[in-house]
């Protein structure tokens, strides 16, 4: 056997094993619908990729708010390990994990130095729909917010 293919071998069993302990969550969903009256419809265009990288899986996931065409981009590395981004008077600090059920994710917001608000994400894939589980709150009005976006 040479070192090249036992390279090549290490290296697509390393690249499946992340893949392996994560849920496959890779797909285009056009349309969501809320569990709230509120959001219903507003979330479209959802697609989702999934990379390795250093043998963690990272999600990459895009959509369309369809009240202003808004397209949201969000990576989401599955290590457990916090990722702070600043953005304006923002500060975004994330946390993700993944399982062979769901990729998890924890945010805090902050506007100016004070905490904005706090949420948790569970997200899945249910015959072959992709459904998003939030809830949090938001400390400045101290009211929670309980959430389920199905999309396909």
């Amino acid at each position: 056997m040479s070192l090249r293919f036992i390279c090549i071998l290490s290296l697509n069993l390393l690249f499946c094993n992340a893949f392996a302990n994560c849920v496959d969550l890779v797909g285009t969903y056009s349309t969501c619908i809320s569990s709230t009256e509120e959001n219903s419809g507003r979330l479209a265009n959802v697609v989702v990729t999934q990379s390795n990288e250093n043998g963690v899986s990272v999600y990459h996931i895009t959509s369309t708010d369809t009240e202003d065409d808004f397209i949201n981009e969000e990576n989401y590395i599955a290590n457990g390990a916090m990722v702070k981004t600043d953005v304006k008077n923002f500060r975004y600090e994330v946390t993700a994990n993944c399982s062979k059920e769901s990729l998890k994710y924890d945010e805090n917001i902050y506007f100016n130095g004070s905490l904005f608000s706090k949420s948790t994400s569970v997200v899945s894939k249910e015959n072959g729909s992709l459904v998003m589980k939030v809830n949090g709150y938001f400390e400045t009005a101290e009211n929670s917010f309980d959430e389920v976006i199905t999309c396909k």
